[in-house]
């Protein structure tokens, strides 16, 4: 059984995450996983099976923009998708839409503020 504390950026079966709830490819050798229980985003290259940080600080929580980095807080990050150049990430305790572009995160909605109403979209 794997330990709640696991964290390793090791390559291949020697990485560790911990729940792994979405993914988007975005190049043939980039792919972005959401590792929520670390609080990161984790780049995976599928060639070599290297990991590495992309978002966010692993295994610290909170919510804060800034550069992807060292300077990002997410707090349980849970889906993700790509669209138009841009990245968004639903981050679950915080209530909040974030959004990845040009190496910073920025809150794009909280969640708990935005009404949507029929035929509108974020």
């Amino acid at each position: 059984m794997q330990s709640k504390l696991s964290f390793s950026l090791l390559a291949g079966s020697a990485a560790r995450f911990i729940q792994v709830t979405g993914f988007t490819q975005l190049t043939r050798n980039l792919t972005i996983l959401v590792d929520m229980q670390n609080h990161c985003l984790r780049s995976v290259n599928p060639q070599t099976g290297q990991t590495a940080p992309y978002a966010g600080r692993c295994r610290k929580t909170g919510l804060a923009d800034g550069q992807m980095i060292g300077e990002a807080l997410f707090n349980h990050p849970n889906s993700i998708a790509s669209y138009k150049g841009a990245i968004y990430v639903t981050d679950y305790a915080n209530h909040a839409l974030r959004k990845l572009v040009a190496g910073s995160v920025n809150c794009h909605s909280k969640l708990g503020s935005v009404s949507l109403s029929k035929g509108t979209y974020i």
